[in-house]
């Protein structure tokens, strides 16, 4: 049975000008598991992270770190969790070197040992020839990878990422995305905040969807796909007209446009039998499939729970 590195049960969060930032939110991180938590700006994404971190208590519910509450165990965030801001917060005057050995002596390291955690984080993020760099000097996207670096070198059991490879170039950021996929080894695992939607289907073994302070739906990419299905687009032009009679039931509406016919279905898998049965009756010059997308998905969740009563 895995255990429960993080469990958050029915918090709630609202601020003295009365406004409530969270509504009983309950979610929960396993171990060697990478969670997700998606949702538009003003979803409380934000404020969530902040009391997981112990840097704002909730009005209601609770928070635990390996079965314990943080409430009464306040040194447990610092002992378990690594963070990562979504701010690309940095010291001007501190080299990405000093700031990985900073943190690595906090946790005790030293000598020989600090030596090499330290070479061994900045190879691995390859920031090797920026290790002599004062935070000044770094790009934004370059302070992001460094604050990684810096979370990254303790090895911590639960990893809390706030939008971690926003700013950072294409490349690096793919390397980023496979290391990320390899960190929840011996026990550890990752919480996700992003907004880039590759991202977190790439990563995520499992998503949650907050909008409005309240987490509306939960599960992996592909049940979330499942539990909102969306319509199937189909554009093709068919080599004889016969076809539209011989290929299918009759049944569905298609509309034309250039000799361009388009057909929309509920879901996917009534898309592919139409399209099987086109191919069935003598094929065609010319197909275009829109099928859904977690992106499109997610945008349609915003809209609906967003959409005035």
């Amino acid at each position: 049975m895995s255990i429960k590195v993080l469990q958050v049960d029915n918090l709630t969060k609202i601020y003295p000008n009365g406004k409530k930032a969270n509504d009983a939110i309950n979610i929960g991180v396993k171990e060697q598991e990478i969670v997700g938590i998606i949702g538009p700006n003003g979803a409380g994404k934000t404020t969530l992270i902040r009391q997981i971190l112990g840097l704002l208590k909730p009005t209601e519910g609770s928070i635990r770190l390996l079965g314990k509450d943080i409430a009464q165990n306040p040194s447990l965030v610092h002992q378990i969790i690594g963070y990562v801001p979504q701010a690309p917060l940095f010291y001007p005057a501190i080299t990405t070197e000093d700031s990985i050995r900073y943190v690595l002596q906090l946790d005790g390291a030293s000598g020989t040992e600090l030596k090499e955690r330290t070479e061994a984080t900045l190879d691995l993020l390859g920031l090797d020839r920026f290790a002599k760099m004062p935070g000044y000097q770094l790009s934004g996207g370059m302070h992001k990878a460094a604050l990684l670096a810096v979370a990254w070198a303790k090895q911590s059991r639960l990893l809390v990422l706030d939008e971690p490879t926003n700013m950072i170039d294409i490349l690096r950021k793919q390397n980023y995305w496979e290391l990320i996929k390899q960190y929840p080894k011996d026990g550890r695992s990752v919480l996700l905040s992003s907004h880039d939607m590759t991202e977190v289907k790439k990563l995520c073994d499992r998503i949650y969807f907050l909008v409005g302070g309240k987490t509306i739906i939960e599960g992996t990419a592909a049940e979330i796909l499942q539990m909102l299905k969306m319509p199937v687009e189909i554009e093709f032009i068919p080599r004889t007209s016969q076809q539209l009679q011989e290929g299918t039931d009759g049944s569905v509406a298609l509309t034309q446009s250039s000799g361009i016919y388009n057909a929309s279905f509920e879901d996917l898998e009534i898309g592919m039998r139409y399209l099987t049965g086109l191919m069935k009756s003598g094929g065609v010059e010319y197909l275009k499939m829109e099928a859904p997308s977690f992106e499109k998905v997610v945008v349609d969740i915003v809209k609906r729970e967003t959409r005035p009563e």
